[in-house]
């Protein structure tokens, strides 16, 4: 709960260091289940600032790991209308595919999506792609 109150926090000190150090390569670890479950339900939420945390999260080697647990949520942040959040939710995507083998056909389906293109440029998709060979 107390978290999740900083969540759409728009602070530069809280946007850098709240989704990617201290969830993703924190809280992340010690809490796997609650926080799984509060990030599934910011990824939903209005604000810009909670659905870029979340995405942050999995930009760091720690929140990568529990890429399966929030799988469609993170894909559907590449696809967010923020552009900033879509842009974080493919650096998670990246680093989830560079550190986990075994997720790479998921997302390599998922990047596949001619959709995507127009939301991110090609060489970044195709980065990704080169990622999951």
């Amino acid at each position: 709960k107390i978290i999740s109150r900083f969540m759409d926090d728009e602070s530069p000190y809280v946007q850098r260091n709240l989704g990617p150090f201290a969830i993703g390569d924190g809280l992340i670890e010690y809490c796997p289940l609650a926080t799984v479950t509060m990030l599934k339900k910011m990824s939903r939420s209005q604000s810009n600032s909670a659905r870029w945390n979340v995405a942050a999260v999995f930009t760091a080697a720690t929140g990568s790991n529990y890429f399966e647990e929030v799988r469609t949520d993170l894909l559907r942040l590449l696809r967010d209308p923020e552009p900033k959040v879509r842009n974080t939710a493919l650096k998670a995507i990246r680093t989830v595919a560079r550190r986990h083998s075994d997720t790479r056909k998921t997302i390599e389906k998922a990047i596949a999506d001619k959709t995507l293109v127009t939301l991110h440029s090609r060489k970044a998709l195709d980065d990704i792609l080169e990622e999951c060979k």
